[in-house]
């Protein structure tokens, strides 16, 4: 699920955000939307720390701790479209920098054409840009959804149940397509490890051989299988590990 996620203390321009953020949804995008925006920075503070993908963000830099949390977001995703509200109070030398590399600023106070003027042109400029490129992301098409994950956050794809479940490290995303079908469309690091697994090469701690799996930075253990054994012998040698 695509989301958008935002802060301020304003409540009326966050409103104004609001309004129209769901009125380009509803314009653009098929599939459900998470929008969740706060007025507490806390709250804010805690979403952020638990989403892993936020595809459009609307924040409030006037506060350190916000500005921090963006500059979190922006590690997490470098493709997040981030808007930034300020006023005039803070240097813009605090906020514009490569660390958060906004796409646009509105300053306070803010009205509703305005808004509505910025917020649509970044959802324009987010379906062009999506359509141009999508080779850091692995795309899931179908009837109800169009998830764009990037290529980073996977660790591996399982095959199961009669689905492909593709994982990160927070969530599991469930569509219908076979492992060669998947391998068709991806980087050649992900590498086929089992007859049901495929893994994010560069997610890889360890190839233990003797006992038939394949350790991640994060601790997975995915199988490894008797006939994928000898390439990712070499992947190992090769890669030192």
């Amino acid at each position: 699920m695509s989301c958008v996620a935002g802060y301020s203390k304003h409540k009326k321009e966050l409103e104004y955000i609001n309004k129209t953020v769901n009125t380009n949804i509803a314009r653009y995008f098929e599939n459900d939307w998470q929008v969740k925006l706060f007025y507490s920075i806390k709250e804010f503070a805690a979403f952020v720390g638990e989403t892993e993908i936020i595809d459009f963000l609307c924040v409030d830099v006037c506060e350190s701790v916000a500005i921090s949390l963006t500059e979190l977001i922006r590690r997490k995703n470098k493709n997040t479209i981030i808007l930034l509200m300020a006023d005039t109070s803070v240097s813009p030398a605090k906020y514009m920098k490569p660390s958060i590399m906004a796409a646009a600023l509105l300053l306070f106070p803010l009205n509703e054409e305005n808004v509505k003027e910025t917020v649509n042109e970044l959802f324009r400029y987010m379906i062009d840009s999506g359509e141009e490129d999508n080779s850091d992301f692995f795309v899931i098409k179908s009837k109800s959804q169009h998830e764009r994950i990037p290529n980073d956050k996977i660790q591996y794809f399982e095959s199961r149940d009669k689905k492909l479940y593709l994982n990160t490290l927070k969530r599991e995303y469930g569509f219908y397509e076979t492992i060669d079908g998947v391998m068709e469309g991806l980087p050649d690091y992900f590498i086929r490890c089992h007859r049901s697994y495929v893994v994010n090469s560069k997610k890889i701690k360890k190839v233990l051989l003797s006992r038939n799996v394949v350790e991640l930075e994060s601790g997975i253990e995915i199988p490894l299988s008797k006939s994928y054994k000898p390439m990712l012998k070499e992947f190992g040698k090769n890669a030192g590990i």
